[in-house]
């Protein structure tokens, strides 16, 4: 059942989620990435702080740490 205005009877609109605006999507798992949790390397790839780790042993890395191939 729809809600309704009680005066005129007409439908109400639905009000718009009042949410934070998006960030870039990460470059692991596709999700947005917030100012809080970013991290990104030189070549400009945005990660979360939990994403952004070694390929071989998965330990976490700072941008300072990271280097890129390729």
């Amino acid at each position: 059942m729809a809600a309704t205005s009680k005066s005129a009877g007409t439908p109400m609109k639905k009000a718009a989620p009042v949410l934070g605006g998006g960030g870039e999507p990460c470059t692991l798992c596709s999700k947005r990435v917030y100012p809080a949790e970013r991290t990104a390397t030189a070549s400009g790839r945005v990660y979360h702080k939990a994403c952004f780790m070694c390929t071989k042993c998965t330990r976490r890395l700072t941008p300072a740490q990271c280097c890129e191939d390729g």
